[in-house]
């Protein structure tokens, strides 16, 4: 069976580690904001990706600049409970945790 796993990940913000080994990838994330450019990225079933950050007001930004089955990624990462970015940023805004000017500044409206 091929590997969907991650692939060529870079941090391009923030402080932390990626380490790969078997099916499993994980993230460790050094500071309150990360930001992970990934060639690919793909969780089959018998994989896992842990991100580990240091508190609940972390975030971590992840682009996939490269070719990847965004509909099944969406799909894998809503039953794990990931928000896009926007959804996230307006949860965070509303719990006073940051201002509306900040999310705008780091997941800018669609054109």
């Amino acid at each position: 069976m091929a590997l969907a796993a991650p692939s060529g990940g870079q941090i391009s913000a923030g402080s932390g580690q990626i380490t790969q080994s078997g099916s499993k990838t994980t993230i460790n994330q050094g500071s309150q904001n990360l930001a992970v450019n990934w060639q690919s990225f793909g969780i089959a079933s018998n994989e896992r990706v842990n991100f580990v950050q240091p508190d609940s007001s972390a975030v971590a930004l992840n682009r996939v600049t490269g070719q990847t089955d965004v509909a099944a990624l969406r799909e894998r990462a809503s039953r794990e409970g990931m928000k896009p970015l926007r959804i996230s940023g307006a949860l965070k805004v509303a719990a006073g945790v940051t201002t509306l000017e900040e999310v705008i500044k780091v997941a800018p409206p669609a054109l």
